[in-house]
């Protein structure tokens, strides 16, 4: 029976060098794999956003001209900030922190938004 118990209450606790080594190999393969998948996922996101802010500001754009608002000609954050400050909060920038530029020409009444 003594032997029974002592070898229950044997100091064997912990893992082995192999059991570590084979763990931290499994989330390196995952990390591998699973890091693209996220970027791609990250980078789409910013194209959306991107999208989204463009669609916003030829929107804003229309209706500022429909009001008689705003006159022909390219607009961006630093130069026209006052004419835009009761429509947004801050200018749209690009996926890459880049201002984007708000350009109209009534003529056909063309709203374009570059990067």
């Amino acid at each position: 029976m003594k032997k029974l118990f002592e070898k229950f209450w044997k100091n064997e606790k912990g893992f082995t060098l192999v059991e570590l080594i084979v763990v931290i190999a499994i989330l390196a393969v995952l990390a591998g794999v699973l890091s693209p998948v996220i970027l791609n996922l990250v980078n789409n996101a910013k194209t959306s956003a991107e999208q989204a802010n463009e669609r916003m500001i030829k929107n804003m754009g229309q209706i500022m001209v429909t009001l008689g608002e705003l006159p022909d000609g390219a607009y961006d954050a630093v130069a026209d900030h006052a004419n835009f400050a009761k429509y947004l909060d801050e200018w749209p920038k690009d996926k890459d922190g880049n201002n984007m530029l708000l350009t109209i020409a009534s003529a056909g009444l063309t709203i374009t938004v570059t990067h």
